[in-house]
């Protein structure tokens, strides 16, 4: 508590969320590198499937407009695909980095035993992606013609096509 205390009071991001009296989700960011034009977001948890989520990253969004920074980061673990579909397809955040082995070895409850390789997303705040989730509507990703394709043509995860065992 008093780390956020901290950082709150040193003029970075932290925020809960309520529902009635009861801590639904909570955020905590801190100014990056560039200085005065990105957010770095450590990390959010919120309770899961009431939107929690998105009205945090909505609050987020406005807490770094009004302090003029044009940017907001944060990694991501690119196996978890419910966090993958929110950052990137709800948020209109676009992948900038993958970081190999970003934390290193974990050891805890949680994430004994895995990897830690991380996705560094970019959520440009006032992006046509980004302005076009905020208001809730579909924002296409354009794929260049020699891409690797992992979506059909309606946007959709592609089926692989099993082969057969004979060949």
């Amino acid at each position: 508590m008093e780390m956020l205390r901290a950082l709150s009071h040193a003029g970075n991001y932290a925020a809960g969320a309520y529902l009635d009296d009861r801590l639904v989700g909570a955020s905590v960011g801190f100014v990056a590198a560039p200085p005065r034009r990105t957010l770095h977001s450590h990390i959010t948890v919120t309770l899961t499937g009431r939107g929690v989520g998105f009205a945090l990253k909505l609050h987020q969004r406005q807490w770094a407009l009004d302090r003029c920074l044009e940017t907001i980061t944060w990694t991501y673990d690119p196996l978890v695909r419910r966090n993958a579909h929110f950052n990137l397809a709800k948020l209109g955040a676009r992948p900038e980095e993958y970081l190999s082995a970003f934390y290193g070895s974990m050891g805890d409850a949680i994430n004994a035993g895995d990897e830690s390789d991380r996705v560094l997303a970019v959520w440009c705040l006032t992006s046509s992606p980004v302005l076009a989730a905020v208001r809730r509507e579909p924002s296409p990703v354009e794929i260049p013609p020699d891409a690797v394709r992992g979506l059909d043509d309606g946007g959709r995860p592609a089926r692989l096509r099993r082969l057969s065992a004979s060949r």
